[in-house]
């Protein structure tokens, strides 16, 4: 195995170890963040995680259809479909249009969700979809209830719910937000700079290694008759 095959390997496995956390926009600053707690059922072929500040990412790993549901908690309004054939949107969703503003709920017409769906390919690989969903991150500007701007510590803000549902499986992802506002750059990204400080060190031991191999097979054989 090459040395840049094994950095590649261990930045992966580190990455591995972060949890599946990301800073939620709120205010537009640093002071949120949100956890996957649970995916549920376990074991479904379904990967789910927090990307780019506040957004959760669903990517169905497996043949069949994953659905992601909209806002309504008595029904599974379908508004995503992600397979095989690729990433559809119903544009014709309430949730398409409540998803149009990252950080309010958008306006969402009278007739949205009546007649027919409207699904619209947006991508055909790979099967990931990744958006602003309202239940996992805090959306207002003032301080959530509860919420003491100096407490160091992490507070809790929220909890929240997003389903799913896999084939005729139903699923549901569990999320928690927490406010960080209070603490200090390193206390947020303490965790972050451990990982990132691991692979760079490790990432030095290996191009050392590299540079003493070429050194070594650079180096002249004597034979045993010129000694």
């Amino acid at each position: 195995m090459t040395w840049p095959t094994r950095i590649l390997l261990l930045c992966t496995a580190c990455c591995l170890l972060v949890p599946a956390t990301a800073f939620g926009h709120g205010a537009e600053d640093k002071k949120y963040r949100t956890e996957i707690v649970s995916i549920e059922p376990s074991g479904l072929p379904v990967d789910v995680r927090m990307s780019k500040g506040d957004e959760i990412r669903f990517e169905n790993q497996g043949d069949e259809d994953l659905m992601l549901c909209g806002y309504d908690a008595d029904t599974c309004e379908e508004w995503v479909r992600i397979g095989p054939d690729g990433v559809f949107v119903d544009t014709n969703s309430k949730a398409y249009y409540s998803n149009s503003e990252e950080d309010q709920p958008g306006a969402v017409p009278e007739d949205a969700g009546e007649g027919p769906p409207g699904f619209e390919r947006v991508r055909e690989a790979p099967a990931f979809y990744a958006y602003h969903d309202h239940r996992v991150h805090w959306m207002g500007r003032a301080l959530p209830p509860g919420v003491d701007d100096s407490d160091p510590s992490t507070q809790k803000v929220m909890d929240g719910e997003v389903r799913f549902r896999y084939g005729d499986t139903p699923g549901t992802v569990k999320v928690r937000v927490d406010y960080v506002g209070g603490q200090t750059w390193l206390q947020r990204y303490g965790e972050q700079l451990i990982v990132a400080g691991g692979i760079l060190v490790m990432i030095v031991v290996f191009a050392i290694d590299a540079v003493r191999r070429r050194r070594r097979a650079a180096s002249p054989v004597v034979a045993d008759d010129e000694v």
